[in-house]
């Protein structure tokens, strides 16, 4: 959160941002609904058994999910941790120091809430592709990285233009859970390219570029990378994709 911006002014512009993000996600699963109809019928015949829905279609339906939790989030920010009167009535004493931290503290976990349920959601969506069509998508041995599942579909789907952001998402995914420090293996920087945008990892230092409208950058890059590689004919024609634990 820009502390130069006032924290009301902030949590409107960021439920803005997220309001044009979701009108994106929802069209590309109405279209989805559309075009394979099959896979909202999973939906409609198991309401109650989250493993047995199309993960190629739910994954539109969770990033939903997502933004509007995120919205709500930033909703209690804004009319809530800004109010004096709400405050009063919970803490009888609170200096506006302790208040200020505290937004900025909430505004932080909204945007790892919102990265880190993407990216597990994304993760889930692509170990079921694989795991559907395993023929298709060949990851040998017995533990089954990301990183190798990913490669396979990005290949044999032939959109190997998303693989930087792949690994952009992987990447800034094993950051925050090393606290938002990047603390690579091999000990190596990193910059990694994607739509003419450096993403520079120093090793032991945070992810400056990693603000909250980066998130929101993160959801529409990721919804219409994902839109594409499941419509390509080797996933698209995949007679199912139940969800999986992952």
């Amino acid at each position: 959160m820009n502390q130069s911006v006032n924290v009301k002014e902030f949590a409107r512009i960021m439920v803005n941002r997220l309001d044009e993000v979701k009108r994106l996600v929802f069209s590309q699963k109405n279209d989805i609904d559309s075009d394979f109809p099959s896979w909202k019928s999973k939906r409609e015949e198991n309401q109650g058994d989250y493993l047995a829905h199309d993960s190629r279609r739910e994954l539109f339906v969770s990033i939903v999910t997502i933004i509007e939790n995120a919205q709500l989030s930033y909703m209690l920010l804004g009319d809530h941790l800004t109010d004096n009167n709400w405050w009063n009535q919970r803490l009888e004493e609170v200096s506006e120091s302790k208040k200020s931290s505290v937004q900025k503290e909430y505004a932080i976990m909204i945007k790892w809430f919102v990265l880190h349920s993407l990216f597990s959601v994304v993760e889930e969506t692509l170990r079921s592709i694989q795991r559907s069509s395993p023929d298709v998508f060949v990851v040998n041995g017995r533990f089954k990285s990301i990183a190798k599942i990913t490669e396979s579909i990005l290949s044999n789907s032939a959109k190997t233009e998303y693989q930087e952001l792949f690994k952009l998402v992987r990447l800034t995914r094993n950051t925050i859970h090393t606290n938002g420090v990047f603390l690579p293996e091999n000990g190596d920087n990193v910059t990694i390219n994607y739509q003419e945008i450096d993403f520079v990892f120093n090793v032991g230092g945070a992810l400056e570029w990693l603000d909250d409208q980066t998130a929101v950058w993160f959801i529409d890059a990721i919804s219409t990378a994902m839109n594409s590689i499941i419509r390509s004919n080797v996933i698209s024609e995949i007679d199912y994709c139940p969800r999986t634990m992952m």
